[in-house]
């Protein structure tokens, strides 16, 4: 990390935070960055940002720590931000602010010794919602307010910005014991000299559900197990079930492709299945033109804020590029 990165990741902390308490009903708030502190023993200590404000007549101080690196925290940096704050009088609050996350020993320091620890980085663009084959999802769109824009002083942003976000419920089905009912009159019909004893192990097809086709009495492809099975899965669904042992009847009948020459199709009745419904919600915000976003989260409580920066403002602040290339 060079050390104009840092010191970018240092001021954009400061900004924040500074927003964070222009917001709340405190009194007397003082967040200042690059600032030296002295020491009970005679030490001196440069702290990033300095933060102090006073309720009910009685004054509080915050240090907070910034690391704009590539690798995650470790244990060790939080062991020394913990000699800083146990040298300083007056016992400060502590925070330490990283990119790029902390390793495990790092965050089970900071929470037996009180410190909050927080991520603080550019929003990645949002993953593509994934959708299994046999499953679906619903969307509804919803407004989602920033904490904050942070512009220049020649800069005008409107009191109410924000971002639409879209949230996504999504149901995977997992399908289970699965059999098949073949048509036994059409089975004799067609074949008369066959024995359909071993016809469940020895003809059917092992495919993937979607590539499990359905034909007609033409021979033509009119669907797949997967269509099906959503459908299925969909009405047990809306009976507000998770669970259920289904067996569905083919109207009219249809024609499966078997793993057998002698027996290239076979009717199939109906079909049996055990199916269990897994449902989850993903939340994903779109992003604003010509304005990079940054992500506080607080890891203790995951709490999160959201702010945009403008492109005066985004001009000065370290970007993924910066941390990469340094």
């Amino acid at each position: 990390m060079s050390d104009k990165t840092g010191t970018q990741y240092e001021y954009l902390t400061q900004v924040i935070f500074q927003w964070i308490v222009n917001q709340s009903d405190l009194r007397n708030i003082v967040v200042r960055h690059d600032v030296t502190l002295a020491g009970k023993h005679q030490n001196s200590h440069q702290i990033d940002v300095y933060w102090r404000f006073a309720v009910a007549g009685l004054e509080y101080e915050t240090i907070v720590e910034t690391k704009d690196w590539n690798p995650p925290v470790d244990q060790g940096e939080l062991i020394h931000f913990k000699g800083v704050l146990d040298d300083l009088p007056g016992q400060p609050k502590g925070i330490f602010i990283s990119r790029s996350g902390y390793q495990q020993g790092a965050k089970d320091f900071a929470r037996s010794h009180g410190i909050l620890i927080y991520e603080l980085r550019e929003a990645d663009c949002p993953p593509p919602v994934s959708i299994p084959i046999t499953g679906w999802a619903r969307y509804h769109v919803m407004f989602m307010p920033l904490h904050g824009v942070l512009h220049g002083t020649e800069e005008s942003v409107p009191a109410d910005i924000g971002v639409l976000g879209v949230v996504w419920d999504v149901f995977s089905p997992e399908y289970s014991n699965i059999q098949f009912e073949p048509s036994v009159s059409w089975l004799q019909q067609e074949y008369p000299a066959v024995d359909f004893a071993k016809l469940g192990t020895a003809y059917l097809p092992t495919a993937f559900l979607h590539k499990m086709e359905f034909y007609d009495e033409e021979k033509t492809s009119i669907g797949n197990l997967a269509v099906v099975f959503r459908e299925i899965a969909q009405v047990v669904n809306s009976e507000e079930l998770t669970t259920k042992h289904v067996r569905h009847v083919f109207q009219p009948p249809i024609l499966i492709r078997t793993d057998s020459l002698p027996i290239p199709y076979v009717r199939m009745d109906a079909v049996s299945v055990d199916i269990t419904i897994a449902h989850r919600q993903e939340v994903q915000r779109a992003r604003k033109t010509n304005f990079a976003e940054w992500v506080l989260r607080e890891l203790n409580s995951g709490k999160t804020d959201w702010f945009l920066a403008t492109q005066s403002v985004r001009a000065f602040l370290p970007s993924k590029t910066d941390l990469e290339s340094s």
